[in-house]
């Protein structure tokens, strides 16, 4: 009995020493700037699918900008949908759908020296390869909240197009860097010498899921949205559904907000104020358009396709 007993143990105790990665309701915020303006970036964990036989986590990212006017007064820019990220978890590696594939996104067991290819079938453009490499340059061991994970140091091939650098734990990614390519995915970089490059800058600002909450600044994650007295419609990006659409599509505000779509060479096919969150686009042509919602001062754009 005793033997069983150690065996179990030992079997239990190595299986949750692999589960690495992030629990149920993640979200994390990575504040970013550009020349022009600012914000933050928000990923959430809004749902679980299966790709390819793989339980997979469905991250959604949103972009709240801000900048200011001539008196340095900060105001709202604008917030948008970036298209879904999917992850999932295979003993010490964490894995993101790229290109119709599952790609290595973090590979926890790698040592110095080491490294992965991040992505194998992007687009030779900017003079980058056609492959993105993610060089080791130290491991160790950081300690978040009482609990030490895994840490890398990262660093790309100055020929990637997709790119990280910075540190990245096995708990939740990207936790320390200021760069362009210190974020929760690899971001792309142009790779021409001649180029002008203005990148925007990223670093980590707090994450929580249903088993940590951890925000080393102490400070509002979503400041800016939290006291600039924003109305709804300020805060909340558009989103268009189904998309592709058939005979009306959806907007997640529903106001009645004034709307304009323009198709691809931009000229104008149909406007006027939306009823309830449904708009009638059955006289549309099939085709690729893009919706212009406005309300007071703040404009919202979002492409979508009529079948």
């Amino acid at each position: 009995m005793k033997q069983l007993f150690t065996v179990s143990f030992l079997f239990i105790s190595i299986f949750f020493s692999a589960q690495i990665w992030v629990k149920p309701n993640a979200t994390w915020h990575y504040d970013f700037s550009t020349y022009s303006h600012g914000g933050f970036m928000k990923i959430q964990h809004i749902a679980d699918t299966v790709i390819e036989s793989k339980n997979a986590m469905v991250l959604e990212t949103t972009v709240a900008a801000f900048t200011t006017n001539m008196n340095f007064v900060i105001f709202f820019y604008y917030a948008d949908t970036l298209p879904r990220n999917y992850t999932y978890v295979n003993g010490d590696t964490v894995f993101y759908w790229k290109n119709n594939k599952f790609e290595v996104l973090y590979n926890f067991s790698e040592v110095a020296g080491g490294g992965w290819i991040s992505d194998a079938e992007s687009e030779e453009v900017n003079m980058c390869d056609d492959t993105s490499r993610v060089e080791v340059i130290s491991t160790g061991m950081v300690n978040i909240l009482g609990t030490n994970y895994k840490s890398l140091s990262l660093q790309s091939t100055n020929s990637s197009p997709l790119r990280f650098e910075g540190k990245f734990n096995e708990r939740f990614g990207a936790y320390a860097g200021d760069s362009p390519w210190s974020f929760l995915f690899p971001n792309y970089a142009n790779c021409d010498p001649l180029f002008p490059n203005e990148y925007a800058r990223y670093w980590f600002k707090c994450f929580q899921d249903d088993e940590l909450y951890y925000n080393p600044s102490g400070e509002d994650c979503e400041y800016y949205l939290t006291y600039l007295g924003l109305s709804d419609f300020d805060k909340k990006p558009l989103n268009v559904y189904p998309n592709p659409a058939g005979e009306s599509i959806n907007l997640n505000l529903t106001n009645n907000i004034e709307y304009s779509i323009f198709d691809s060479t931009g000229r104008l096919c149909l406007n006027g104020k939306s009823e309830g969150n449904q708009i009638n686009i059955e006289k549309l042509n099939k085709g690729t358009y893009i919706i212009v919602l406005k309300d007071e001062n703040i404009s919202k754009s979002q492409r979508f396709v009529k079948m």
